[in-house]
């Protein structure tokens, strides 16, 4: 199970770990137990410092899964979502995880609908907490009694 804390912070206490076992001449099982680790991954860790120097405890990245939208469908879902929700057939304008799935598995005929880009899926995010992730003259209006339209403010 993966610690609580950034990938820096564990890239710190990594070193931190290494630094007690090398320079202070603690045990690995006096370090293991100051850390909150176990005792063969503190020894991984001097082992790793050894063998690879300073980037052998570095925070290495997961990026997590490729998008399997393709730039055109990504382009297509934008414009879908600017448009707005009840364009796409809901009852309400309200744009939710759930709602871009459906429309990546339907309106683009994708059969993965968790693969969505984070940056496709960052509108719903946005208007749940209060920000825009697009500038504000891309995000579509929706005037009172009207049709949305696009433009600014």
């Amino acid at each position: 199970m993966r610690p609580n804390g950034s990938a820096h912070d564990l890239e710190i206490r990594r070193r931190h770990a290494v630094q007690l076992m090398e320079e202070q001449g603690f045990s690995a099982a006096e370090v293991a137990e100051m850390v909150g680790a176990n005792e063969r991954t503190v020894r991984r860790w001097r082992q790793q410092a050894r063998e690879g120097g300073e980037q052998g405890l570095a925070a290495k990245p997961h990026p997590g899964p490729a998008t399997k939208l393709n730039d055109q469908q990504q382009a297509e879902l934008v414009q879908i979502m600017l448009r707005g929700a009840q364009a796409a057939g809901f009852m309400t304008d309200t744009w939710t995880c759930a709602r871009v799935a459906e429309v990546v598995s339907v309106s683009l005929a994708s059969p993965t609908t968790w693969a969505i880009s984070a940056a496709s899926c960052a509108v719903c995010i946005s208007r749940r907490s209060g920000r825009s992730a697009w500038p504000r003259s891309a995000i579509p209006r929706r005037p009172r009694g009207g049709v949305a339209t696009s433009g600014g403010g």
